[in-house]
């Protein structure tokens, strides 16, 4: 976690937003998927003031609506579990400000904006959601097999909901993002170099002017 804490107060990375939610589906509280990683670190570095995970737990109990809270980093790290019954909608906008009120009592969060002309003014803190979407990177080389269960994968993501629909998303604050589906089975092309040099930019100016 310490990873999270470094970013969040690294003021040379240009802030994303305020709270940065992601829904995760690992069920340990100790697991950061790995696309999620490659989301904040990798693909561009994303710094916020807190960093959310939510987790939906369906239950048999077709009516139950509860949530847990974990704190992994105080104020920075926030791990919500929501246990729903198998009818309720995952309305995961609505709840996470249900959640909040909660936090802020408990003085666990600060939820106003973290810029101090906005905070001055008791302006709520932006909260953006990031939805990854796993596609298969076009330099990957699969055997015939797992090609075709990738395409037939594809093809069902495709036909199913997003889960910005699933989840009853505000979609004006969320960013869906693209990340590698397999990081491996890339292979690297056998480029020999030709040439190598450095261009003497006064000779070559020398050249021009003449």
């Amino acid at each position: 976690m310490q990873r999270f804490t470094d970013l969040s107060a690294d003021e040379t990375v240009p802030k994303y937003c305020t709270h940065l939610v992601y829904l995760t589906s690992a069920n340990l509280t100790s697991q950061v998927e790995t696309k999620i990683i490659y989301s904040i670190f990798n693909k561009r570095p994303k710094r916020a003031d807190v960093y959310w995970f939510l987790h939906v737990h369906y239950l048999d109990d077709p009516s139950t609506q509860e949530y847990d809270i974990e704190i992994l980093v105080p104020e920075k790290v926030i791990r919500v579990e929501f246990r729903l019954g198998f009818r309720v909608q995952p309305r995961i906008n609505l709840f996470l400000r249900a959640v909040m009120p909660k936090l802020v009592e408990q003085g666990m969060i600060d939820p106003n904006s973290r810029y101090p002309s906005l905070a001055k003014h008791h302006i709520r803190g932006d909260f953006r959601f990031v939805v990854i979407d796993r596609v298969l990177n076009p330099d990957v080389e699969l055997p015939a097999a797992e090609e075709l269960l990738m395409t037939g994968y594809d093809m069902l993501k495709k036909l199913s909901l997003s889960d910005e629909k699933a989840f009853g998303l505000d979609t004006s604050t969320v960013v869906v993002e693209t990340v590698p589906l397999v990081v491996d089975h890339i292979k690297t092309p056998n480029l020999k170099a030709h040439k190598i040099e450095t261009v003497d930019w006064d000779k070559f100016q020398n050249l021009k002017a003449k």
